[in-house]
């Protein structure tokens, strides 16, 4: 009984770990925030776990109670990160005020690295002449979005 209950705490404790670790860690970074492979493949190792736990049936009594327990507590981790990162991360409202694609971006202000503001109409009247000497007389600023609904 205590090896069927060790693998059933064990099991929750992965669950509990991939759940947090999403959100403490795995986040930060696009490769597991945008495909979550890391936690799924610690949601795996929890439900391996719990399988063995209960293979064969916890005995009738507080071990049995403390398994159910934990089992029930481990899949309600597991749903809650589902719905959060595939269903209501995906809900979000889309922008109406976005600039479309290939139209012109609206003028705005911003500091570059050395705290100078720079405004878009203004690096767009000078040339980038200096850079390319084929492009004397033309323009051009590269903007790029991300999403952030982190």
């Amino acid at each position: 009984m205590a090896r069927q209950t060790l693998f059933v705490t064990a099991g929750f404790l992965v669950a509990l770990s991939a759940f947090c670790s999403y959100y403490l860690y795995f986040s930060l970074y696009p490769v597991t925030r945008d495909v979550p492979w890391a936690n799924l493949l610690l949601f795996a190792a929890s439900a391996l776990l719990l399988v063995l736990g209960w293979r064969p049936a916890p005995a009738p009594g507080i071990g049995r109670k403390i398994a159910v327990a934990l089992s029930a507590a481990s899949l309600l981790l597991l749903s809650a990160f589902l719905a959060q990162v595939y269903w209501l991360s995906y809900r979000l409202p889309s922008s109406a005020a976005a600039p479309e694609v290939g139209a012109p971006a609206p003028d705005f202000t911003l500091r570059d690295t050395s705290g100078t503001p720079r405004t878009l109409s203004r690096l767009l009247a000078s040339p980038i002449g200096a850079l390319a000497p084929s492009g004397a007389g033309r323009s051009a600023a590269l903007l790029v979005f991300y999403r952030g609904y982190w």
